[in-house]
């Protein structure tokens, strides 16, 4: 791994993201004022956005109050699916995801699917559902994640928009043996066989995993912009038969911390539709039982009825006080889905100065107060969070300060820091002697960070590089933590403000799969920090699966064109006025640039697509085009190198590049392959 200048010449003018905007809490607690989020919807479930203050009563532990602030906060529209390029023999590769910014988030979804409380059966079915919710319903600026109440709190590394790490994660939905529900699942012809007095204790157990998986979850979440939603897929959240009390405390903290931190549940029991009585919820077939007299029939009727509604207590419980909605008697789960998202249309906010006394203590006991809403206009319904614990808001910790804290704090974020301007590149390749392996660049712009002056003319800076690859489960399975000295003076001081620095590293893989790759970047003098992060799908290249290489765009000077073979004349002018290192990618309009990649385990009738999009738009494809083997490299793996013109209709922004390879021999279940890279497009020199 090393750490040079970029080798590249030209400006760097980074306009990247900047540090996520604060949002007004909807549920906001402290001495001058209680505000609460309500949503107020129609006879037929549309929401109703021109209401006034006249038109609301709200009442804190039965005692009406007056409204001081009213505003009504529009959502965004449901999103079905993305548009196909129509011209596209490919029926099934959605584009690249757009990059996002706090700024730019519509809606947050955290997919809980409560593996501690599935049967095998019922994930099965979530996992189609979620699949249906990503491909169909998730709109581009939507930050999602899919978690797993089982598997820890790394998989909060993965919140995105981007959909090929949420079907990554959708597809390594598991039964999780190790819970209250396998019990209840049949594998084959084998059931496991448990203890009536450890089924409870690990009943119990796994329930309150469940619910400090929850607490962690929208604890997480409060930091986000905006109404949060936790749509929780579970079939029961079961009552402490021994403890009650504690029970409801614990759900009632989980319900007073999600009303805090702005996140709604909706809660779905994702249990099938009973079958007729007498038979059984498994397989359909009727229940054989001893008892023949219609007193046991029915005794045995009204405890399975009663069991069936008190596993949904805690479900309801959840969606109730936080103002969301109980999800519940419906085979279709995307449907139920789709009832929440349609749920995020709007909602008001309400705000009231509190009475005195609310936040005294009852014998040292914090209160709490219950709120009630109403619509004083015929016909409407409203939902509102069920009230509050008698404490103001704590205000919001601190930012990091040390150095590890605040490089912890970039590798959670779903959004990329900005005080030091990073570009991650990552390409995944498989050499037959070395095996699997993913080289990273990192990209550093050099203005942004501190040189301290030193005798002579010398300047130095101090800069931490941080790189992590996580698993599909959002777990670490290779970190590098390095800090480097960087001194310079003289000419080439000036080409490190100008061109930036490049750090590289190569990653060797034991597994393979999908990877997210993260960068944190810490100026030491100054203590900025800049992040950011690169999907990458590992295939089994020696199982023969077909596989596109990463994509590399350089300035297509003349001299790269004749490396590369790629034909045809270069452009020495405009090269030497951008950014176009494949590590930085910032090229001038008009400009030509050359890319190359390999395709790996190619057949001998292969074909080849471009597809370029701006902001998550497909602006520009190719047809597809038969390629020829080359006869250089290792055998069934091709080398395609080309040159594009960055011209019109093209406008300045950020791009990606798609690059679609497919196997026309047919002989192969999986015959389409796919890799993409992202770049800006600036203005030409003559129009700056």
């Amino acid at each position: 791994m090393s750490i040079r200048a970029c080798s590249a010449l030209g400006l760097f003018a980074g306009l990247l993201a900047q540090p996520p905007p604060t949002s007004p809490p909807l549920l906001r607690v402290d001495v001058e004022l209680v505000q609460v989020d309500a949503v107020v919807t129609d006879s037929r479930g549309h929401h109703v956005p021109d209401l006034q203050r006249e038109d609301f009563e709200i009442r804190q532990d039965g005692k009406l109050q007056k409204i001081g602030h009213l505003s009504f906060v529009a959502g965004s529209p449901a999103t079905v699916g993305w548009d196909r390029p129509k011209a596209s023999s490919v029926e099934t590769i959605p584009p690249p995801a757009a990059s996002i910014d706090a700024k730019d988030i519509q809606r947050t979804y955290a997919l809980v699917v409560d593996d501690l409380g599935l049967t095998f059966e019922n994930i099965v079915r979530v996992r189609s559902a979620l699949k249906t919710f990503v491909d169909e319903n998730m709109h581009p600026n939507d930050l999602t994640a899919v978690i797993t109440t089982g598997r820890g709190a790394a998989a909060f590394q993965q919140f995105t928009p981007d959909k090929r790490i949420l079907h990554a994660a959708i597809d390594r939905l598991r039964v999780n043996l190790n819970s209250r529900a396998a019990g209840a699942s049949v594998f084959g012809s084998f059931t496991p066989v448990v203890d009536q007095h450890d089924e409870e204790w690990a009943r119990q157990h796994f329930t309150n995993g469940t619910l400090g998986a929850l607490q962690y979850i929208v604890q997480g979440l409060r930091g986000l912009p905006g109404r949060k939603s936790v749509i929780l897929f579970s079939q029961h959240i079961p009552m402490d038969r021994d403890q009650p009390g504690q029970w409801i405390e614990h759900l009632q903290r989980l319900a007073n911390e999600a009303n805090r931190s702005g996140v709604v549940f909706y809660a779905v029991d994702v249990r099938p539709l009973a079958p007729p009585s007498g038979f059984s919820a498994t397989n359909g077939r009727p229940v054989m039982v001893a008892e023949t007299r219609p007193i046991d029939r029915l005794k045995q009727r009204l405890n399975d009825h009663a069991a069936y509604l008190e596993a949904q207590t805690g479900l309801y419980y959840l969606a109730k006080q936080t103002g969301g909605l109980f999800l519940k008697d419906d085979n279709d789960l995307t449907k139920l889905i789709r009832q929440a998202i349609e749920d995020q249309s709007g909602y008001y906010l309400i705000g009231y100065r509190p009475e005195a006394g609310t936040f005294d203590k009852s014998r040292g006991v914090t209160r709490y107060h219950h709120i009630d809403v109403k619509v004083l206009r015929p016909g409407l319904r409203v939902r509102t969070r069920a009230g509050f614990m008698g404490a103001p808001d704590v205000p919001e910790s601190a930012a990091p300060r040390t150095r590890g804290e605040r490089i912890a704090a970039a590798f959670a974020s779903p959004f990329r820091a900005a005080e030091v301007p990073v570009r991650l590149t990552s390409w995944f390749d498989d050499e037959p002697d070395g095996g699997p392996s993913v080289l990273s660049m990192v990209h550093i712009d050099a203005r942004s960070l501190y040189f301290s002056p030193e005798a002579d003319g010398w300047k130095k800076a101090i800069v931490d590089v941080v790189t992590v690859a996580m698993g599909a489960e959002g777990r670490s399975v290779s970190r590098l933590d390095r800090t480097y000295t960087v001194r310079a003076r003289g000419p080439l001081y000036d080409s490190l403000l100008r061109e930036g620095l490049v750090y590289t590293t190569t990653h060797p893989l034991k597994a393979l799969g999908p990877f997210q790759y993260r960068a944190v970047v810490r100026d030491a003098m100054s203590g900025r920090i800049g992040s950011a992060s690169q999907f990458i799908e590992v295939p089994s290249v020696r199982k023969g699966q077909l596989a596109v290489s990463g994509v590399v765009l350089l300035n297509a000077t003349n001299d790269a064109v004749q490396q590369l073979g790629a034909g045809g004349s270069g452009d020495d002018e405009l090269a030497n006025q951008s950014g176009g290192h494949p590590a930085l990618r910032r090229f001038r309009y008009g400009q030509k640039v050359a890319y190359s990649y390999r395709i790996l385990n190619a057949s001998k009738r292969m074909e080849t697509e471009l597809r370029l999009y701006r902001d998550g738009v497909l602006v520009f494809h190719t047809p597809a085009t038969e390629i020829v083997a080359e006869s250089e490299g290792p055998p069934g793996h091709k080398q395609l190198t080309g040159v594009l013109t960055l011209g019109p209709p093209l406008l300045t922004g950020d791009y990606v590049l798609q690059v679609v390879a497919m196997d026309k021999t047919e002989r192969k279940k999986q015959n389409v392959a796919t890799n993409w890279i992202d770049f800006e497009l600036l203005l030409a020199p003559t129009l700056e």
